[in-house]
């Protein structure tokens, strides 16, 4: 049951709400965070590894990609150097054409090498 009284703020801010998140979720970006930037409360990392975030940056980054293109004429480009213990790719610098965006991982590598299917 609700009262009416009105609620002491300080007592709001023990509230389980605001308490400090200091155990990390398994299989989310909270532990790695929480190393990254020294915190001992996972809440700013919640924040930051959101879903809602990720997709504000991911169409930030378009809008910057469309701009680059039709006022400068600058292709971004991206491809994969190395994953786990393969050797860092060494090669030439990849073009538009190099890692087709039918290729997963957009590695340059891969894209020289015969298919192995």
């Amino acid at each position: 049951m609700m009262a009416a009284d009105p609620v002491d703020p300080a007592q709001l801010q023990d509230g389980a709400r605001n308490a400090p998140l200091t155990r990390p979720r398994p299989g989310h970006a909270d532990y790695a965070g929480m190393l990254k930037f020294g915190f001992d409360d996972a809440r700013p990392v919640l924040e930051r590894a959101s879903a809602r975030e990720t997709a504000a940056r991911v169409a930030a980054a378009t809008v910057a990609r469309q701009f680059l293109k039709q006022a400068l004429g600058v292709d971004v480009l991206s491809h994969v150097i190395s994953i786990g213990p393969s050797a860092p790719y060494d090669g030439p610098p990849p073009g538009p054409n190099t890692c087709p965006p039918s290729m997963p991982a957009r590695s340059a590598r891969s894209a020289r090498l015969p298919s192995k299917r």
